[in-house]
């Protein structure tokens, strides 16, 4: 669905495949991730991949926005995807940051609240 949604407003068939094919492996790779860790699917680790999920198409869309204009700009296609990523890197960066940094200290959590987080066997 939300690939539709990205297809409605960038008006792009390919930018929109393109970032629902990121987006697919990349979820793909945090779930084999958390398997790896022996992290149990529960209500928690589920919301986390969903906000995980949609930092990561936010993202992609501003990449795809900026690259997209400095195509019509006439630059060529690596030469766009290098400014366009250059020219948004930061704000992206800081952005995911602060995201990080208020969800990070749920890894400090003890006693009770931390049985939520702990694998149910």
């Amino acid at each position: 669905m939300s690939l539709l949604v990205i297809l409605l407003f960038l008006r792009d068939w390919r930018v929109s495949l393109a970032i629902g094919w990121w987006c697919r492996c990349r979820c793909w790779w945090r779930w084999w991730g958390l398997q790896a860790m022996d992290v149990s699917i529960n209500v928690l680790s589920l919301g986390g991949l969903a906000l995980g999920t949609g930092l990561l198409v936010d993202t992609a869309i501003v990449v795809a926005e900026a690259v997209g204009r400095r195509r019509d700009e006439g630059m060529s296609l690596i030469d766009a995807a290098i400014a366009g990523t250059d020219e948004v890197a930061a704000p992206l960066f800081a952005g995911t940051l602060t995201t990080v940094l208020v969800f990070g200290p749920i890894i400090f959590v003890r006693g009770l609240a931390a049985a939520l987080f702990v694998t149910c066997r």
